[in-house]
């Protein structure tokens, strides 16, 4: 099974910024005929571009760091309002305030398209050292993330139904206006549907992989760049050949429109319909039973006012302030802390200009740069066997989540260690593994020792540990190697 999330990420950039280009493009081009200026300006095509690229890295660098859907709404209002506080120093009130609800569509776009292969880059870490009968007993005992995967197929599948009709619409809309159809409208409606074209060819890739892996098979199909320049192939010659025999007519009659929509100008409803009016009698009944009703004041209007107005600013600010701790609360947590202490950012930006250089080595140079196998198979021998132990333990929801955190810190220690000789077995404790560490010129060893007795003493408490104790563990982690 490959792997290339470069390119993946570029499928997701291409589609969701394309698609927003149509849509400003139609809208701008029927306000120019309605108010006779451009009422969305460079400014805003230039943010929806950067935007692109900026949702993708971070929707990227979420999943890396496990985030949780209340992160994605966190960051698109800072988002929102570092566009708006900018727009506003730039252009003052002559801002399109437009651009702030296409980038919220945008960033829901481009995070539909990326769950799809989020879940297929999960597939593939499962699958990753498997084949044949152990691959097709793996799935069968865990096959949450297949259904995950199914779930999302089908939903990006909707999705992208969804956007070819609405920019198909968009176009038709635009012609019935009598509107100009600009180029950058016409390259952005050819790049989302080369994009969308790929993305459903992914889809095929990705529904073949999940069917025969859970029948042992790995390799599905051997060259799949073949197979694309194939499609692509195919593809340009449909396009060409849709070009010459249907150069001089349209599947759509647009000059049906206007017609249909005097149609709808010439149909006058009855006018002349009269509600009936109620009852006198009844409504002499009601008067006089409201004239008997004692109307005296018992509190005076203006008291009521104030109660009322105190009232409301009692409940702004309880709302404000729960708003404001909700808000600003993780930012002052400790895996925020440990984001910044451990550079998860920089490691993330390498990250991501080792997938360029190897994607654009694997296009221009047609070589494969061999990748570092960060999970070798101590590591992944322990992440197994502590996801079984966690799994199967009857411990709360909280310690589980707790030893989950605590393993993924614990592997990376593992897996400079084993680099280096240190071989980690099924039978062996945390404590009796950081023992094993004897290079003194490698390891800080009393760090590593005391980063194991904590970690027995997460594992084996019912007790959960204390934020120091937790702190002091990540410390003696990184500490731990020289």
């Amino acid at each position: 099974m490959e792997k290339n999330y470069f390119s993946h990420r570029l499928l997701v950039f291409l589609s969701s910024t394309s698609f927003m280009f149509i849509i400003l493009g139609v809208i701008n081009e029927i306000l120019k005929i309605q108010v006779s200026s451009n009422s969305i300006n460079i400014f805003t095509f230039v943010i929806t571009f950067f935007s692109g690229i900026i949702f993708v890295l971070i929707q990227y660098l979420f999943v890396n760091e496990k985030s949780n859907a209340g992160v994605h709404i966190r960051f698109m209002i800072i988002y929102l309002l570092i566009i708006l506080t900018a727009a506003f120093f730039i252009f003052g009130r002559k801002f399109n305030f437009l651009l702030l609800i296409s980038l919220t569509f945008q960033y829901f776009i481009s995070n539909r398209i990326h769950d799809l292969f989020l879940r297929h880059q999960i597939f593939i870490i499962h699958c990753e050292g498997k084949k044949g009968k152990a691959l097709t007993e793996h799935l069968f005992r865990d096959n949450l993330f297949v259904k995950d995967l199914g779930i999302s197929l089908k939903k990006t599948q909707t999705t992208l139904l969804i956007l070819s009709f609405v920019s198909v619409i968009s176009l038709i809309i635009l012609l019935a206006w009598k509107a100009r159809l600009t180029l950058y409208i016409l390259l952005s409606f050819f790049i989302f549907f080369l994009s969308v074209f790929f993305i459903c060819i992914c889809i095929g890739f990705f529904s073949k992989e999940a069917f025969y892996a859970s029948l042992g098979f790995t390799e599905i199909i051997r060259n799949k760049s073949k197979v694309l320049k194939s499609c692509f192939i195919i593809l340009f010659i449909s396009i060409i050949l849709a070009f010459i025999f249907s150069s001089n007519s349209s599947l759509i009659d647009l000059s049906k429109f206007p017609k249909f929509a005097q149609k709808l100008e010439t149909h006058y409803y009855n006018q002349n319909f009269i509600p009936p009016d109620p009852t006198p009698d009844l409504a002499n009944d009601f008067r006089n039973q409201l004239a008997k009703l004692d109307t005296k004041e018992w509190i005076s209007e203006e008291v009521m006012n104030m109660i009322l107005k105190i009232l409301k600013y009692i409940l702004i600010t309880v709302s404000g302030i729960f708003l404001i701790v909700k808000f600003f609360k993780p930012f002052f947590s400790l895996g925020w802390q440990r984001f910044w202490s451990e550079s998860h950012l920089y490691k993330f930006f390498k990250a991501v200009i080792n997938e360029i250089s190897v994607f654009f080595r694997l296009i221009f140079l047609h070589e494969k740069k061999s990748d570092v196998n960060y999970s070798t198979v101590s590591s992944r021998n322990f992440l197994n066997s502590m996801q079984q132990v966690i799994k199967q333990s009857s411990k709360s929801k909280k310690k589980k989540i707790e030893l989950d955190r605590l393993t993924k810190q614990f592997v990376k220690l593992i897996i400079f260690a084993e680099a280096h000789g240190y071989k980690y077995k099924k039978n062996l404790a945390p404590l009796e593994y950081t023992s094993m560490l004897t290079d003194s010129k490698l390891f800080n060893l009393t760090c590593a020792n005391k980063a194991g007795c904590l970690f027995e003493k997460a594992l084996y408490s019912k007790d959960i540990l204390s934020k120091e104790e937790e702190t002091q563990f990540v410390k003696n982690l990184k500490d731990a190697i020289i």
